[in-house]
């Protein structure tokens, strides 16, 4: 996720990945349906009927945290640990 990401898709509230899009600026976060809604219309939907409300206010401090060692890693380094296991498994 970067500071660019302008909606996260999610089941559920309380994710590592909704967290983490709480905390960025101008990133909205919606269930499923408003990706389907789009795609079937074939245009952008209005989000306010898919909005994910917030569980917590407590999460959303922690995750904060979290996105700072994040972002101060690398991306890279997560997707070559991916390649590793998959290496592994085969």
């Amino acid at each position: 996720m970067t500071n660019s990401t302008t909606h996260v898709v999610a089941a559920r509230d309380g994710t590592d990945k909704v967290l983490r899009g709480r905390v960025t600026t101008g990133c909205t976060i919606v269930s499923a349906s408003w990706l389907m809604e789009c795609y079937w219309s074939m245009t952008r939907r209005a989000e306010k009927e898919h909005i994910i409300k917030s569980l917590s206010k407590k999460s959303v401090s922690q995750v904060e945290i979290k996105k700072k060692i994040l972002l101060e890693g690398s991306d890279e380094s997560e997707e070559s640990d991916e390649e590793d296991d998959w290496m592994e498994d085969f």
